[in-house]
C-alpha cells in the first residue's frame, strides 16, 4: 500500500486461504506471511514480491510469524499448539516446540 498515492503497491499471491499475520525482516529486505492454509511464505520485499520459500510443517492454521532479532531465524506459531524455528537462509526446520 502506498500512503502517498492511496493505492496498492504490490499484491503477493500464493496462499490458498486467508493471511493471518505478516512481518518484515529487520533489514526490510524480506517479509514473511502466515496463513490459514497451514503454511508460511517468505517473500522478497523488492518490487516484484517473489516468493522465496513455502514453509510446510504445521497441521493447523499458522497464526503468527516473525523474524528473530538478528534475522537469522523465522519463527512460526500455529493453532496446532506448536512453534517451529526455521533457518532464514536455507528455510530448513531447526526445531519444533510443542505438539
Amino acid at each position: 500500500w502506498s500512503v502517498q498515492r492511496q493505492s496498492w503497491r504490490l499484491t503477493l499471491r500464493g496462499h490458498r486461504s486467508g493471511v493471518l499475520c505478516v512481518n518484515f525482516s529487520g533489514d526490510g529486505q524480506r517479509l514473511v506471511s502466515a496463513s490459514s492454509d497451514k503454511t508460511a511464505r517468505v517473500w522478497s520485499a523488492g518490487s516484484f514480491g517473489e516468493c522465496l520459500s513455502v514453509l510446510h510443517g504445521h497441521r493447523k492454521d499458522v497464526s503468527w510469524v516473525t523474524f528473530s532479532p538478528e534475522d537469522s531465524e523465522i519463527l512460526t506459531s500455529s493453532d496446532d499448539r506448536s512453534v517451529i524455528f526455521w533457518d532464514a537462509e536455507t528455510f530448513l526446520r531447526l526445531q519444533t516446540v510443542g505438539q
